[in-house]
């Protein structure tokens, strides 16, 4: 890769490749979340993509500074190599209201993605320690019909509040979040379902700690 203009996602190489995935994305973000907030980190699992990730942080400016702070930081004894990804991921694309989808693939290599879909599914699934899902008072939210209420799931009870709101006031349409730490849980509403949706899909699934992903998906509707 060549170096490219500034933007949110950092390409990194050079990365130690005897490491599992999922270490690896946990290492990056106990370093990469000391210079400001990361929304994500892309680790591909494929051996001819080993020693490689993406950081997506919040803001140009913070991208910057980790690329000159990682760029030759020794990682696990090797110096890394930091720089601006080609493009910004799908994440900031989505936040800015340009996500465009790709391609649809063969109905071959659709199956080879869904099953192997399946299996991250199972690990991520351990690694939090509940189905993905089952929300922390039970029951299948993903079955609620769409509506302008986000619940979200999976949330740390040393998660604050703001950092909530920071992530999910991003999207369009952001009325108000309502925390619930004893429950690990947390509402959030927007304007509109479709704006609700927008916010689902580009946070669902997010990386809120090095061990936590979030579950995103639309709260029952009020009777």
């Amino acid at each position: 890769m060549t170096d490219q203009g500034p933007n949110q996602t950092l390409y990194l190489n050079n990365l130690p490749d005897r490491l599992s995935k999922d270490k690896l994305r946990r290492q990056l973000y106990n370093i990469c979340s000391k210079f400001g907030s990361v929304l994500d980190i892309i680790v591909h699992p494929g051996q001819s993509m080993r020693g490689q990730a993406w950081v997506v942080f919040s803001s140009v400016d913070t991208a910057t500074k980790a690329m000159n702070r990682l760029n030759g930081y020794v990682f696990f004894t090797k110096a890394m190599k930091a720089q601006f990804a080609k493009a910004n991921s799908d994440v900031i694309a989505k936040l800015e209201g340009k996500f465009v989808a790709r391609p649809r693939k063969s109905k071959e290599a659709s199956n080879g993605e869904r099953a192997s879909a399946k299996r991250v599914k199972v690990a991520a699934d351990d690694e939090s320690g509940a189905p993905a899902a089952a929300s922390a008072g039970g029951g299948h939210d993903s079955n609620n019909p769409p509506g302008p209420i986000l619940k979200v799931d999976n949330i740390p009870d040393d998660v604050p509040k703001e950092r909530l709101v920071e992530l999910f006031s991003k999207y369009e349409g952001y009325m108000d979040l309502r925390h619930v730490p004893a429950k690990m849980l947390a509402f959030a509403e927007y304007r509109t379902t479709d704006q609700a949706k927008l916010a689902r899909e580009g946070l669902r699934g997010h990386q809120i700690t090095a061990s936590h992903k979030l579950r995103v998906n639309f709260a029952k509707p009020r009777e």
